[in-house]
């Protein structure tokens, strides 16, 4: 969980929150199942993200609000997203992918394999939600 290129040595990596859902009966967040993931070798699970300054670590979960990607075809990647390690808590989507190595990340999806993705190439409706794309979608 620790990256040894990021600017803190606290955690660098988070779940993706599209894989938990609230249970107000336990009042905690639960993991999905994987039968609720319709495309798991496309779906992020893990990814290195920002980290926060005041915690000197990531949040324990990567951002999936559709807005704070860009909307539905959105990849996360725009002048109101922070790509630094230098995130303020206080403000909404401080927990997105952070591309620190040669301008990509490394990334775990919800089938287990992994590997780098650059800058841009993620895209919310189809790496991020776990909802089947919408006629929309960008393939």
């Amino acid at each position: 969980m620790i990256c040894p290129s990021a600017a803190f040595k606290g955690w660098a990596y988070s779940m993706s929150l599209a894989l938990n859902r609230w249970d107000a009966g336990k009042n905690a967040w639960v993991g999905q199942s994987m039968a609720t993931v319709p495309r798991p070798s496309d779906v992020v699970a893990i990814g290195e993200v920002v980290q926060v300054t005041a915690w000197k670590s990531t949040a324990a979960q990567m951002e999936a609000d559709k807005n704070c990607w860009g909307g539905e075809n959105g990849n996360g990647v725009g002048d109101k997203i922070l790509d630094a390690d230098s995130a303020d808590s206080s403000k909404s989507c401080y927990s997105m992918p952070r591309y620190r190595h040669s301008g990509g990340a490394t990334f775990t999806f919800a089938d287990g394999h992994a590997k780098w993705m650059r800058k841009g190439s993620l895209h919310w409706c189809r790496n991020i939600s776990i909802d089947p794309p919408s006629a929309t979608c960008l393939q």
